[in-house]
């Protein structure tokens, strides 16, 4: 280990100290010159917390969709245990979207619901073995061990068993509601302050939430159960009749065809009944202390019904009901608008269609946002990219990498890392040990959708053959840039 100043500069000369990040292999002059050194630091070891929170539709349409989140939940943790350092010190909950209708009880709709309480045993009747808590902890501890509460290598077995949480459920399911219930408090040390937080919502209806005042459209009267009373028939459509506008104007009750909609503010309504979804974003920023826009550490993602149209039908007593947007072997979806707004108001967020009938796809995406959140890899200044060693394999860019610990401190260390032998420009060449090639050691990939707002596109990758960096360890890269 040995102390490096962090104004170590590439250009003006110190370009000769690059041979050191590949000592047997000679650096070649680069045309045109460097101008200048981009400078990144990735945290490896610093701020690996991640709460996960899974708003999970319980209503009587969604079993297929919750057995196939269980089924490919394993494609959700591969990627995370990809993060350098491996899997995150995670904490994931399930929490259902049945809390209830404002007393007014009827059918599955029965109380408070599941109120925002974690999900924590398995429903009747399944044997499965549920985290002892009411969450699913994987932290690791000072030593260098794992803090588990379920059983070592059944992390996947041990969510679907929590994430299968039924179909008898209320049928209108106020997804931000339930989110924001099991965010305030209720479900003791699962939100973390510090941690990145991510909401998945599972679901094939859209948000119900209410304001205060807004309970009475789920009030069951025979007398008032038709489409000409002022609330309409008592089903869910009360809940996209109320809660979304679209640029054709209010939702009717009769046959048609939407363009864009949006949630529904406070209008010509004596009081407002569904709630706008703006309190929840407010709400998930405040917990996070994020303010107005910076919102780094919240990632949104949505596997619902497809946002982009909305059409009305009736059928032969005039009740209207809407088209679904989607359908797959799972079932079929209504558009998800409100929801759609909701994640869109935060800058890591995702959709996935939850009528896709294999949701690996879904979960790999959203587990990707994750990564990017936590382990940004992306070369982001303008490096100069013309490959010093054309004739060997991979792209050979004049860079220096380091592992540092105590990094912008006066005891600040770093140990300088080899670059990769590569067998081919996206793989280097197998190490059986730390030494043979040398581990760790660097290279960069293409990675033109990861990186894709980045000038170069390219991503550095440490390779560690396996094993995890010390604890507060961070990547720094010094790579030569060229003027434009």
């Amino acid at each position: 280990m040995r102390k490096v100043p962090r104004s170590t500069a590439l250009a003006a000369g110190a370009l000769a100290s690059l041979a050191i990040a590949c000592p047997d292999r000679e650096v070649k002059r680069i045309d045109p010159e460097p101008q200048g050194e981009h400078y990144k630091e990735i945290p490896v070891g610093q701020n690996r917390d991640v709460d996960i929170l899974f708003v999970i539709d319980n209503s009587s349409s969604m079993s297929g969709e919750q057995t196939s989140l269980k089924t490919n939940f394993p494609a959700f943790i591969n990627v995370l245990e990809s993060i350098e350092g491996g899997l995150p010190n995670v904490h994931i909950g399930v929490v259902t979207s049945d809390v209830g209708v404002n007393g007014y009880d009827f059918g599955n709709c029965q109380g408070e619901g599941d109120d925002g309480f974690l999900i924590s045993s398995p429903q009747a009747g399944n044997t499965c073995t549920a985290p002892s808590g009411t969450f699913i902890r994987d932290v690791k501890r000072a030593d260098g061990t794992r803090d588990r509460n379920y059983p070592a290598g059944k992390l996947a077995e041990t969510f679907g068993c929590i994430a299968e949480v039924g179909d008898d459920g209320c049928g209108f399911e106020k997804h931000l509601e339930a989110m924001r219930r099991a965010l305030d408090g209720r479900n003791k040390e699962f939100h973390r302050k510090n941690a990145y937080l991510a909401v998945i919502f599972l679901a094939d209806e859209d948000d119900c939430s209410v304001t205060e005042q807004g309970g009475i459209i789920f009030d069951y009267d025979e007398q008032i159960d038709n489409v000409s009373s002022t609330l309409g028939p008592y089903d869910s459509f009360r809940c996209t009749e109320f809660g979304v506008v679209c640029d054709d104007g209010l939702i009717e009750r009769t046959t048609k065809t939407y363009g864009t909609c949006v949630p529904r503010k406070e209008d010509d309504l004596a009081k407002q009944l569904v709630a706008h979804p703006q309190e929840y974003v407010t709400f998930l920023k405040n917990l996070k202390g994020t303010g107005s826009s910076d919102d780094n550490k919240i990632i949104i993602a949505n596997i619902v019904g497809n946002p982009d149209k909305l059409k009305v039908l009736t059928n032969d007593k005039g009740r209207p009901k809407l088209e679904p947007s989607c359908q797959s072997t799972n079932g079929k979806a209504d558009p998800a608008h409100r929801l759609d707004w909701f994640r869109k108001q935060f800058q890591k967020n995702t959709f996935v269609s939850i009528c896709n009938s294999d949701l690996t796809d879904a979960l790999t995406e959203i587990a990707e946002l994750l990564k990017r959140a936590i382990d940004d890899p992306c070369i982001e200044g303008a490096v100069n990219t013309t490959d010093a060693q054309p004739n060997q394999p991979g792209l050979q860019i004049n860079c220096e990498v380091a592992d540092v610990k105590f990094s912008g401190t006066d005891e600040e260390d770093q140990k300088q890392l080899p670059r990769c032998p590569m067998q081919d420009e996206n793989t280097p060449v197998p190490s059986t040990d730390a030494s043979n090639p040398p581990r760790p050691c660097w290279y960069v990939k293409a990675e033109p959708t990861k990186c894709a707002s980045k000038p170069s596109q390219l991503a550095l990758i440490v390779d560690r053959n396996g094993a995890e960096p010390e604890d507060g360890t961070s990547i720094i890269m010094r790579c030569a840039t060229v003027g434009e």
